[in-house]
């Protein structure tokens, strides 16, 4: 594991993209953030294991070590133009402001000045630190966000929602939003399966 070190990892990485991007004309004006972890089974005595850790397994596998991995993606094809490897103990919410820098870095240099691209990703790593970042980077995002962070988008009247015809039993309602100091589009969605959850 150690023939190759994590910044010749990045290198390789960006240069088989760019090949990617020019031979296949990708058009990678959204690219999507998400991360997953995997359960491994080194035993609990093994010190030697720095990145499997007991944390929030998605697979419901609690008794077991994990690792992470986070993943950006063009939306295209999903293929992957950034990974990250992390201790499985790690929550989301904490990794994406320490990852922030690089996927700014790598979504510019895969972009270039297009100012249309878009980073999407969920709310399990929308922080203020994360978001300052992409703020000040002037990072064009769409996230989801808990109820938390603007529930007085919550009073808006039935009546001003209007059905999505591609989403049967989906209404929504858009409205500008000022949120960490920028306005926002805000998009309030209601689905009746959801509801009745």
């Amino acid at each position: 594991m150690d023939m190759m070190s994590e910044d010749a990892i990045g290198e390789v990485e960006e240069k088989i993209i760019g090949r990617v991007k020019r031979e296949f004309a990708l058009d990678s004006k959204v690219m999507l953030y998400d991360t997953t972890n995997f359960f491994t089974f080194p035993a609990t005595s093994n010190t030697r294991a720095k990145l499997s850790a007991r944390g929030n397994s998605k697979a419901k596998r609690h008794d077991l070590r994990q690792v992470g991995l986070a993943l950006l993606v063009i939306r295209d094809f999903q293929i992957p133009v950034l990974h990250h490897i992390y201790e499985g103990n790690l929550p989301d919410v904490k990794l994406f402001p320490r990852i922030s820098r690089q996927l700014v870095d790598r979504f510019r240099s895969i972009m270039g000045g297009c100012e249309e691209a878009t980073l999407v990703f969920d709310k399990g790593n929308v922080s203020e630190d994360a978001m300052e970042r992409l703020i000040v980077e002037n990072v064009h995002f769409t996230a989801v966000l808990s109820v938390n962070r603007a529930r007085d988008l919550l009073t808006v009247e039935n009546d001003r929602f209007t059905d999505v015809p591609e989403l049967s039993g989906t209404r929504a309602f858009t409205t500008r939003y000022k949120i960490w100091g920028k306005e926002c589009q805000a998009v309030i969605v209601y689905t009746e399966s959801f509801f009745t959850q």
